[in-house]
Order: C-alpha cells, then sequence, then structure tokens
C-alpha cells in the first residue's frame, strides 16, 4: 500500500508540474506572439538596448577597477632627514631614522634582499653588529605606474594592509546584497523604476567613493556602490530579455554578456588615462547620471506590466511600441486575450524535508554549489592576480580580459558536445595552466624576463577556461534542479559561490607566499589550480543533461542520477483548450536540439 501511495504521489506531482508547466509556457508564448506583432527587434529594441549594454558595462568597470584602485605599489620606509622622497630617488634597502648622508643612500646592511623588510627600518645603522629593526610609520612609494592609488593615499601597508582586502570583501558583500534587495525592488515596482534607482544610486556611491576621506569612510560607500552595481546589471540583463523577441533573445543575450567583457577591457584604458584612483572612481562613476536620466524615456516592461495585471497601462506602452516599430494594431484588446488557465489543484511540498531525504540531489546541490564557489572564486583571482604579475598591469589585465569574448562563444556548441565535458575539461584544463607555474618558479628564475611571460600567457589561459566553465555552469546548474526546487536550488548554489569570490582578494593579496614562492603570483595561481582541478573531477559525478528532458519532481533523483535510461512511466490527464486526452511521459525521452536550444536562449 505505501508503495502504491507513494506511486500515485509521484503521479499527482508530475501532473501538476505538467500542467503548471503548460500554462506557463502557454502564457510566454502568449506573450512572444503579442512582441510579433508589436516589432520583436525594431527601431524601439534598438533604442533601448544600448541603455541595457551599457548597464553591464559599467557594472564590469566598477568590478574590475578594484585590480587597479587598490594597487600596492613596491614601498620603503621614508626618509624624514632626507629632502627628496619620491620614489626613484629612494634607496633599494632599508634605513634607519636619522641624520642620513648622501654617502649613506649606497650603504650596502648586512642583511640579504630578501630579508630586508619595507615595514621596517634600522634603529642603528653605524653599527652592523648592534642594528635591530624597528617599525616605521611613513612610507615612499614607487610612483611609476599611478600617481596615487587607494593603498598609497591612506598609507593602507604593512600592518594595515588588510584594510584593503576589508574594503574589496565590503563592495562583493554589498553586491550579493544588491542582487536581492534591488531585484526585490524590479518586482515590487517594475524594471524601468528601479535600473533608474539603481543607477542614479550607483552614481551617489561611486562619486561618493571617489571623495572619501578615510578608508572607513570608503569602505562604507563601496558596499552601496557594490549593491547597486550589482542589481544595475541583473535588472538591465532582465529588462532586455523582456523587451525582445524569441526569436532574437540568443542573440542579445549574447551581445549583453559581451557588454560585460567589453568593460572588463575597457577598464585597463582608462586606468592606464588617469593614473589616480580617484580620478578612475570618477570616470567610471560619472556617465551613470545621465544613464539614469535616460531611463525615464523607456516604457515600462510590457511582459511586467501584463503580469501585475496592469492592462490600461500595458495598451499604451504596446501602442508606443508598435508606432516606434512602425506597426499597425487595431485593438489591445485581441492582443492581451490570454488563453485559458488549466486548472490544477495546488499541491504544496517541503522542499527542505524532501531535500534531506533525496541524498541524491543533496550530493548533487552540493557538488554543484562547491563548484561555483571555485569558479567565482578562481575567476575573480585570476583578475585580481594580475597586480602581482611582472610587466605591464595594464597589458596583463587587458589580454585577460580578451579570454572573455571566446568563452562565451562556446555556448552555442554544448548542445552539440553536452554540459559535462566541455565543463569538465574546461576545469581540469584550467587548473593545469595555472599549476604550470610551479615548472616556472623551479626551473627559471624570477628576475628572467622570460619567465614573467610565461606566466602571464599561462594566466591568460587559465582565464579562458574558467570563463568557459562559467558560462556552462549557469546552464548546466539550472538544468540539473528539479522544477519544483529550480529557482531556490539555484538561489542556493549561487549564494554559496559568492563566498568563493570573498575569498579571491584573501587568496590573492593577504596569504604570506615567502615561505613557499619566490614570486608572489605563484601561491594563489597554485590554490586556484588546485581548486579547479578538484572540482572538475567531481563534476564527473553530475549527471548531463543535454538533450534530455528537465525533471519535475524531487522524487525523480531517487530514479534517476546516472545518464543510464530509466522508464517511469505515469498515466495524466490533462484538460486543457484541445479537450481531454492522456499523455504518457517517459523519462528517458530526449528533448531535440531545436528544443533545447530554446532551452538555452531562455536561460540566457
Amino acid at each position: 500500500m505505501d508503495g502504491a501511495s507513494s506511486s500515485t504521489d509521484d503521479c499527482e506531482a508530475k501532473a501538476t508540474m505538467m500542467k503548471k508547466d503548460s500554462d506557463c509556457a502557454k502564457k510566454q508564448a502568449h506573450q512572444d506572439d503579442i512582441f510579433d506583432q508589436l516589432g520583436s527587434f525594431g527601431c524601439f529594441q534598438h533604442r533601448v538596448l544600448p541603455l541595457f549594454c551599457l548597464c553591464n558595462t559599467f557594472a564590469a568597470l566598477q568590478y574590475m577597477a578594484i585590480t587597479f584602485m587598490e594597487y600596492t605599489p613596491a614601498h620603503r620606509c621614508i626618509l624624514p632627514t632626507y629632502s627628496n622622497n619620491t620614489g626613484s630617488s629612494q634607496p633599494q634597502h632599508v634605513f634607519r631614522y636619522g641624520t642620513v648622508n648622501e654617502s649613506d643612500i649606497h650603504i650596502t646592511l648586512s642583511r640579504t634582499n630578501s630579508e630586508r623588510n619595507p615595514c621596517n627600518d634600522v634603529s642603528n645603522m653605524s653599527d652592523v653588529s648592534r642594528e635591530r629593526d624597528a617599525r616605521c610609520n611613513s612610507w615612499v612609494y614607487d610612483k611609476t605606474l599611478f600617481k596615487e592609488t587607494y593603498p598609497t593615499e591612506f598609507n593602507l601597508v604593512c600592518d594595515d594592509a588588510s584594510k584593503v582586502t576589508m574594503t574589496t570583501l565590503m563592495f562583493l558583500i554589498g553586491a550579493a546584497a544588491g542582487n536581492v534587495w534591488i531585484g526585490f525592488l524590479s518586482d515590487r515596482v517594475g524594471r524601468q523604476i528601479a535600473l533608474g534607482i539603481a543607477l542614479l544610486l550607483e552614481c551617489a556611491a561611486g562619486m561618493s567613493a571617489a571623495f572619501a576621506p578615510s578608508p572607513t569612510a570608503a569602505m562604507v560607500f563601496r558596499f552601496f556602490l557594490g549593491a547597486c552595481s550589482s542589481g544595475s546589471y541583473t535588472t538591465s540583463f532582465a529588462f532586455g530579455m523582456e523587451v525582445i523577441g524569441s526569436k532574437k533573445r540568443m542573440l542579445v543575450g549574447i551581445i549583453m554578456h559581451f557588454s560585460f567583457a567589453f568593460g572588463s577591457c575597457l577598464i585597463s584604458g582608462i586606468a592606464y588615462a588617469f593614473r589616480h584612483w580617484r580620478h578612475i572612481q570618477i570616470a567610471i562613476s560619472a556617465p551613470l547620471f545621465l544613464m539614469a536620466v535616460y531611463t525615464w524615456f523607456i516604457p515600462e516592461s510590457l511582459r511586467w506590466l501584463l503580469s501585475k495585471g496592469y492592462k490600461k497601462e500595458a495598451a499604451r506602452v504596446a501602442l508606443r511600441i508598435a508606432k516606434e516599430n512602425g506597426c499597425h494594431i487595431e485593438s489591445t484588446d485581441a492582443l492581451f486575450r490570454e488563453p485559458e488557465p488549466v486548472s490544477v489543484r495546488k499541491r504544496t511540498r517541503d522542499i527542505p524535508k524532501e531535500l534531506c531525504q533525496t541524498p541524491r540531489l543533496l550530493l548533487c546541490m552540493v557538488i554543484l554549489s562547491v563548484n561555483w564557489a571555485i569558479l567565482e572564486s578562481t575567476w575573480y583571482g585570476i583578475g585580481l592576480n594580475t597586480g602581482n604579475l611582472g610587466g605591464s598591469i595594464f597589458l596583463n589585465f587587458f589580454l585577460l580580459s580578451l579570454m572573455e569574448f571566446p568563452a562565451v562563444c562556446v555556448v552555442f556548441t554544448i548542445n552539440r558536445f553536452g554540459r559535462k565535458v566541455p565543463f569538465v575539461s574546461s576545469m581540469v584544463l584550467c587548473g593545469i595552466f595555472c599549476l604550470s607555474v610551479i615548472f616556472v618558479e623551479l626551473y627559471m628564475g624570477v628576475d628572467d624576463p622570460s619567465s614573467n611571460w610565461i606566466r602571464v600567457a599561462l594566466s591568460v589561459g587559465a582565464k579562458l577556461f574558467i570563463s568557459v566553465a562559467y558560462n556552462i555552469v549557469y546552464i548546466w546548474g539550472a538544468e540539473l534542479y528539479p522544477t519544483v526546487m529550480r529557482t531556490v536550488g539555484m538561489a542556493i548554489s549561487i549564494m554559496v559561490a559568492k563566498i568563493g569570490t570573498l575569498l579571491a582578494p584573501v587568496i590573492v593579496r593577504e596569504l604570506n607566499y615567502s615561505g613557499y614562492f619566490k614570486d608572489k603570483s605563484t601561491l594563489p595561481l597554485v590554490i586556484f589550480g588546485g581548486m579547479s582541478v578538484l572540482g572538475g573531477l567531481s563534476s564527473l559525478l553530475l549527471q548531463e543533461t543535454a538533450n534530455k528532458p528537465l525533471r519535475q519532481t524531487i522524487t525523480e533523483m531517487h530514479k534517476k542520477c546516472t545518464s543510464l535510461p530509466v522508464k517511469d512511466t505515469c498515466d495524466v490527464k490533462l484538460n486543457g483548450e484541445f479537450g481531454s486526452h492522456t499523455e504518457k511521459q517517459t523519462l528517458s525521452e530526449g528533448y531535440s536540439d531545436g528544443d533545447n536550444a530554446k532551452t538555452t536562449a531562455n536561460l540566457l
């Protein structure tokens, strides 16, 4: 009896989810038909799409500018009695405070270069046998690359170096919070108002951060800047997808991803042009005010208005879009007449309880979430590690950012090659590129110019493959979770991934590399490489989802966690608009390439 009851419950749950999916599919298809009549990619879309792309570009600028604004150059204790304390005039070794003659500048201390600490001075230079370290509280910095950076202006080095990392963490924590509260605001008051508010606050927070009088104030402003930039990115992406017809949605999704990659490349040129952290912050924040003003000339999302039942406002917006696209519609009443919904008996599920009772789904969630955290940490950490590489930080970061473009194009191939093989291969290859710096460390000197270019080339290769995996995981993750908990599961995985992002600046800046490697850039790459290999191998336990039907219920995780065909058939009666019929659903049935391509486009 228990087995029969369980089977009946499973079939009822499947019937419920199939009916709900049928309603959602009908509503989505109906809204796509509306845009086909209004113009799916006409003059209106051409006018508003640049704003959404600019939102993505400026979000990338805010994220990536940290690498340059928080760059810590070479530094040493200042010489109070020496007349010229600018960077190039200072000796390369540590001096004591007191009277320093011109001849003292070239004095050679008994310590080796590796033992000298830029945080200490020598308290007794006259007697080498009695010299001892003493902490200094003022420094001189190498101004070759930047006139002023955030650490140099506030002397955030030595004992205060952790404040730089804390500022980065505040920005990233704000970014995680912004996804929630701006997203909530977008669903409550509309896309247009939420995007305008997010851009206006992002401009205010960015300009305030540019004029921050202290590190504490900078941390506060950076928190709000992270929240608003992240919120404007997610809202503009959703807004952009909602104003486009179904036929062009994949193309627009790729364009918006490219706009983020373009921002990553552009920040190198902006930092190269200004060379002062406050000027860089102003340059990437001031234009946001004009973008916020422009949002008031864009109508509200037609799909959002229909979802909230605001049909009068939706009719006004529809007529405006049709006029701008050169389309003629006689009546909006017929345009907004929705198909009759399927009657569904609501059934509530205790998802957390069932999750604990389904170890396979729980294992899937853990593996996916850990891999997502590794992806976030490695992807962001490789970019931050650019400041530790030798050579031009501007050119190095530009080369890394260029890898985003080919990585996005790989999305077009995953319907043919699947999700698992490209993802695992990309993760493992990223790890191999990162771990290869060990051989550079062992067989080439730190001062060898060619060794630096090899490190840069390995970092570029690692960034390419981690970006490929990053683009795949969003699609694969959404397909791995059953429909009843897809939104909850994705939210949990993304929140865990944000923890990985927080680890990146700690790994790059706070770990002491001197006891392990000679070059500062080696240890972070080794850690990222090891995590990538382990994450990629662990993802072999996940199921391939390409060209297969999406699972509907949690119970299906009990019966199918491998790629082996397992049939489970239920007779489900659907009372749709075409009459009553019986449909047999077989879990081992596959989707066609065309259907799966539509799924990929919707996820993008």
